[in-house]
């Protein structure tokens, strides 16, 4: 009877396992959002872009009723550079990012200077957490 036992609970462990819930795009909701320039960023937030713009980063920052979702992609040898919100939705626990880097078009003059390209988005503010994809 005990190796019938033991046989019928190793079965049930190996069928049911684990699962791992995976957050995709197919799951939110779209937000809407508005680009943010560095005259409409809190003072705090710039400050704290201005610190890291040298590096990557990912951002958030609330106020006033407001989520502020920043996105930076370091130092760059050149101006030229955009930043593209490819999606911003939110799930039932989180609000997922997703950005991309654009890099100067081949022939288009750049300013030669560098350059330190960062997006900001504001929503209306959510308590979840914010995944950068």
């Amino acid at each position: 009877m005990k190796p019938i036992l033991v046989s019928v609970v190793l079965a049930i462990a190996v069928f049911t396992g684990c699962t791992n819930t995976r957050i995709t795009e197919d799951n939110g909701v779209a937000l809407d959002y508005t680009m943010v320039d560095r005259e409409q960023t809190p003072s705090e937030l710039m400050s704290i872009i201005t610190e890291r713009k040298t590096e990557e980063f990912s951002i958030t920052y609330s106020l006033e009723g407001y989520l502020y979702i920043a996105v930076g992609y370091g130092a760059k040898s050149t101006g030229g550079y955009s930043i593209a919100v490819k999606e911003l939705c939110e799930t039932d626990n989180s609000i997922v990012i997703d950005t991309e880097l654009i890099g100067p078009k081949s022939g288009e003059p750049v300013n030669k200077m560098e350059s330190y390209p960062y997006a900001i988005v504001k929503l209306e503010y959510r308590d979840k957490t914010v995944i950068f994809k």
